[in-house]
Order: C-alpha cells, then sequence, then structure tokens
C-alpha cells in the first residue's frame, strides 16, 4: 500500500473492488459453528491464489463492530495469504437473524448433492487442460473420473519416445498408476534457511511480489518440446485450449512441458525485477527462439545468448533403416561388428570418468535392400549444447554506473566468473600467458603481458557434463525412489531403456525422480554472474530445486516456485541437505517481501 495508488486489490474481481473492506477492521465470528479442517483451508487456498476473490463474504454491523457471519474461512486464508481486503455484504440486523443467516447459508450447500456424472466429465475435462482442483484429493479424483464413460477425446495421450527405430511401449489401459504421498501439499510456503519455496503456479506466486523487487531471475523454464513438432507458448495453448484444442504434453509425456512460457510470464518477470535486473533462462534449441521473442516483446533487453555445452546427450533419433525394416517386417540376424558403449553413463573425453563399466553392443546389417539403402541415415543431430537466453529489464538511471548506485543491479559479476586455467568449463586453450602478445614497455624494451590470476574472461560458452547420479540424489535418500524407465514414463526393458546410447539408466533406482536435472556447477555460475551481494533470486520453476541448492556458499536469497507437490518434497530435501537447516512453514505469498528474507 502506499499513498499514490492505495491499497492492491487485484486479487479481487474488478466487479466487487468497490465493496472492499480492511481485515483488519473485521471480526471473526467468536460462535462459528463451521469448523474448517486443514484441508478445507487449503483447498480455499488454492482456489484463492488460482482464481483470486470472486464472491463476497457477510458481515453484521453490531456493538462488536463488523463481525464475519459467512465467510470465515475466505477471511482466515485471506490473512495468511497477506491480503488486506475482502469484498463485503456489511447487514444491520440483530445476532438472531444474523446467525440464522449463517446457519442457513452453510446448510443449504450441504443439502446440494452432486451429479456424479455431469461432475466426472468436468473434472476429467479439467484435467485435459492440465487444471488441478484441490478440493477433492487424488483418491477421490482417480473415482470420479474413472466412474465416467466418457469419450476417448476426454483422455489425454501420452506420447511415447521411440528410439532406433524401435517399437512403441504399449501401454498398459487397466494400470492405475501409483499415488505416491508427498509431505508437500498445493498452496504450502516453505521456509528453508534464507530461502522460500512455494508449492504453487509461478503466475499466481509472482502476482503477489512488489514491483521491482527482486535482483535476478534465473531459471530452467519447460522446453515446449510439442510432440508435434510446433514451438507454442502458454498462451497460444490457452488460446488453443479455449477451443478444446492444443497440445497435452511434452517431454517424456510431461503436461508441465507442452509449451515455454509466454507474454504474460514475461511481463511478470519484467515487472518484478529491479530495473538494470538480469533474467537468465535455460531453454532447448529448437524452441528458443519462442522464449526469446516474448521476452523482447514485452521490453526485456537480448543481452546474449550463453551456450551450455554438455557433450553427453544422446541422439533422439530414429534409425530410418531399421524403421524400414520394422515395416516391411525384415529380420535383422547377420551380425557385422561389435563395439564397446558406455554401461550407466554416457561419457566423452573431455569429461572421461575412469572406472566406468562398458558393455559389448552387437551390430547386425539390414535385412532388406530398402533398408540396405537407408543405412546411416537418422532424423536428429546430437544434443550437445542447450542455449541461456541473457536478457536485461532496461535501466531507469542514465547510465549504468548511476544504476548500480541505486538499485544494485545492471552489471554483470566477471571477476567471481572468471575461468582458472586448467578449468574444463572452457573447452578452448588455457594458456597462461599471452604469447606472441608482445607489448613495449616504457623503456622500449619488450614486455610479455600475462593473462589474469583469476582466469580468462567468462566467455557466451560454458562446458560442465549433466549431473551425476551421486549429485542428483544427493540429499534425497528418505524419498519414494524410481528407476530410470519409470521417471521417463516407459516401460521397463524398452527401446529407450535399452538403447546402448543411453546407457542401463533403469537399473539404479532414484530418489530424484525429476528428468531434467540441471548441474549445480554452471546454475552456481549463473548465480554468480547476475546476482549483486545479498540480493533476491527468484526461480519460477524449482523443478528438483538445483538453483536453491546452487545458491548454497553464494550470498544470496531464492525464491523458488513449484507446483508440484512431489517435486517440492525434492526440493526441500535437496535444499535442506546443502544448508543443513530445519525447515518451517512461512507466512503466505503476499505476505513475503523479497527484499528482506
Amino acid at each position: 500500500m502506499t499513498p499514490d495508488t492505495g491499497p492492491d486489490l487485484s486479487y479481487i474481481h474488478p466487479d466487487l473492488r468497490a465493496l472492499a473492506v480492511p481485515l483488519d477492521t473485521l471480526t471473526p465470528d467468536p460462535r462459528n459453528a463451521r469448523v474448517h479442517s486443514p484441508k478445507n483451508l487449503a483447498a480455499i487456498r488454492a482456489s484463492l491464489v488460482r482464481s483470486g476473490v470472486r464472491q463476497a463474504i457477510v458481515v453484521q454491523r453490531g456493538p462488536a463492530g463488523l463481525v464475519i457471519r459467512a465467510g470465515n474461512g475466505r477471511a482466515q486464508v485471506a490473512r495468511d495469504l497477506g491480503w488486506t481486503h475482502l469484498p463485503a455484504v456489511v447487514v444491520d440486523e440483530g445476532d438472531e437473524a444474523a446467525v440464522a443467516y449463517a446457519l442457513e447459508d452453510n446448510r443449504t450447500a450441504e443439502l446440494a448433492e452432486w451429479d456424479p456424472e455431469v461432475l466426472g466429465a468436468h473434472l476429467a475435462g479439467l484435467q485435459v487442460a492440465g487444471l488441478r482442483l484441490d478440493a477433492w484429493d487424488q483418491g477421490e479424483l482417480a473415482e470420479l473420473v474413472g466412474a465416467l464413460e466418457a469419450p476417448q477425446t476426454m483422455v489425454p495421450e501420452v506420447p511415447v519416445q521411440v528410439a532406433s527405430g524401435g517399437p512403441q511401449d504399449e501401454p498398459d489401459e487397466d494400470q492405475v498408476p501409483e499415488v505416491i504421498p508427498t509431505r508437500t501439499a498445493l498452496g504450502d510456503v516453505v521456509q528453508i534457511g534464507p530461502h522460500v519455496l512455494h508449492c504453487a503456479d509461478c503466475l499466481e506466486v509472482m502476482r503477489g511480489l512488489p514491483d521491482n523487487s527482486v535482483d535476478a531471475i534465473v531459471t530452467d523454464p519447460p522446453y515446449g518440446l510439442s510432440p508435434d513438432g510446433r514451438a507454442r507458448t502458454w498462451d497460444e495453448i490457452d488460446a488453443l485450449r479455449a477451443e478444446g484444442k492444443g497440445p497435452k504434453a511434452g517431454f517424456m509425456g510431461r503436461a508441465w512441458d507442452a509449451g515455454v512460457p509466454g507474454a504474460t510470464w514475461a511481463r511478470e518477470c519484467l515487472r518484478v525485477l529491479k530495473p538494470g535486473g538480469h533474467l537468465v533462462a535455460f531453454s532447448a534449441t529448437r524452441t528458443v527462439h519462442r522464449l526469446t521473442c516474448a521476452l523482447e516483446d514485452v521490453g526485456f533487453e537480448i543481452r546474449d545468448q550463453i551456450v551450455w555445452v554438455q557433450f553427453q546427450g544422446f541422439p533422439k533419433s530414429l534409425d530410418v533403416s531399421k524403421a524400414i525394416d520394422d515395416q516391411l517386417d525384415g529380420v535383422r540376424t547377420v551380425e557385422v561388428g561389435r563395439r564397446m558403449v558406455p554401461d550407466g553413463s554416457v561419457t566423452m573425453p573431455h569429461f572421461a570418468v575412469p572406472g566406468v563399466p562398458r558393455r559389448e553392443y552387437i551390430e547386425l546389417a539390414p535385412a532388406t535392400p530398402e533398408a540396405q539403402q537407408w543405412a546411416g541415415w537418422g532424423t536428429a543431430l546430437k544434443p550437445s549444447i542447450e542455449p541461456i537466453t541473457l536478457a536485461r529489464k532496461p535501466l531507469s538511471e542514465s547510465t549504468v554506473a548511476a544504476n548500480v548506485l541505486r538499485w544494485g543491479t545492471g552489471a554483470l559479476n566477471i571477476d567471481a566468473c572468471r575461468i582458472p586455467p586448467g578449468d574444463l568449463a572452457w573447452p578452448g586453450p588455457h594458456d597462461t600467458s599471452w604469447s606472441g602478445k608482445d607489448e613495449f614497455a616504457s623503456d622500449g624494451s619488450r614486455a610479455t603481458m600475462t593473462a589474469h590470476p583469476l582466469g580468462r574472461w567468462p566467455g557466451n560458452l560454458y562446458a560442465c557434463p549433466k549431473p551425476s547420479g551421486g549429485e542428483r540424489n544427493l540429499g534425497t535418500e528418505d524419498l519414494p525412489s524410481q528407476r530410470g524407465h519409470e521417471i521417463t514414463g516407459r516401460a521397463e526393458g524398452s527401446a529407450g531403456s535399452t538403447n546402448p546410447r543411453a546407457g542401463r539408466r533403469s537399473a539404479q533406482p532414484a530418489g530424484n525422480t525429476h528428468a531434467t536435472v540441471k548441474p549445480v556447477k554452471i546454475m552456481r555460475w549463473l548465480i554468480r554472474l547476475v546476482t549483486p551481494p545479498g540480493g533476491t533470486i527468484l526461480e519460477p520453476f524449482g523443478g528438483s530445486g538445483t538453483t536453491g541448492v546452487a545458491a548454497a556458499g553464494v550470498d544470496c536469497k531464492v525464491i523458488l516456485t513449484e507446483r508440484e507437490p512431489g517435486y517440492c518434497d525434492i526440493i526441500r530435501a535437496r535444499v535442506e541437505h546443502s544448508l543443513g537447516t530445519a525447515v518451517t512453514l512461512a507466512p503466505g505469498p503476499a505476505s513475503i517481501d523479497p527484499c528482506d528474507l
């Protein structure tokens, strides 16, 4: 609240804002017969955070002031969220009449019944659209949706990855996915040392943050690798879904990867960043243009494209020759060679790990003349790099120096991100002197220039391997584990899990079940690059919490948002382990000032 703008009522529907009453003037009903369970309050919270306030509460004016007669639960949650006002209908009547209305209001709602068929259809449609309702738990949702004899169009189609022309995994229609209980619920806000985790949609959390309150945004957003090959933004997908169309899933069948964040998300990033604040965001080579254009279109300056070189990705490519054999029923039996391939972790000499086990792979010749003609052909390059967009919010001051002095933002920490000699983060030459770059000293003699003692100037290229299993799972030992094929959504023994280039990832169970974990090393390098001392970082896509883990040892605070409770459990475990601190509940999103974290 400021003298210029008044209270922030953006969470209240515009038609109800004229009825807004300060919460600190309202008294909860001391004799409220309606008891709100934690589950009920969590459902109210999730609804308010998702949709805002669309209904007025009822308040009685009397000797005791303004007493809430209908809407006590909403008022309680609103206070927890840090909201200051609620729309209210104020009535002047006796206690008896007010109490009678409150009782009837609750009872009439109880007497209504659900039509199971209509309710199931609604819930199934919302699931397809990627929306979650927290008033029903997972068991109730499964029962309601499962009992519905819905048309096939209502069931989301989850694409199955095919590797090297192998057969697709056939889903078991009778198999019901196991619901794994979580210690984090949607709507929870968790304090982990100096950091805060919101189990909520990132847009809702960001809308609760003040303008110009975040020093940097370091994030790994969804890549939007849609199975139809189109790169779409959230805004485009929302428009398509409103017409009953649009992609339902992306990478490895994940609903959260159906598209890349668009202009709506980018505007919120621009708003919460301080002038001169930097945003760094990972992307895929196929979809980076959508994210970058969305950022530029809302007002960001695109400063650079950093390339993460990881060397290790195995080709997501169709073996055309084998696919032809499969189509023509050709059976490969003739051996043409044998070679040793990695058994577990794909490595390159640049990141050679001693003792990596190997196994023998037998290559078979094409079985048909048609397949022989296309031997050696595929459909994709080796994914060895990922682009990282470096963007900056425009300065508010006339110079970078003035902006830095006012906001602490606008510059990059070059010295903290130099590459020491010999560090393989820079895959090029590591000369410690400027050989051949002689200059004349003041006395006319030649003087050889030496390299900076901290290392080479950081470039827009950073090389490091993907995280090892040990790095991924550190701190998650007590969490429910899954094996590789379960994490990727494949059947055990499928073409993808047995592909020799992929290694045998199904063998070892993992507590960190997120499919796209970033290495701590590069995340820490990016944090140091764009975050001023004591600054606040926003990570809208918490994922498995690597940004929070990487912040350990850096003078900064991180606000993480993640809407999947299972992933939030992973974040809590990993970040808590990195800090060695206990986890406590924190206030709601709107009451947290990032500058005070």
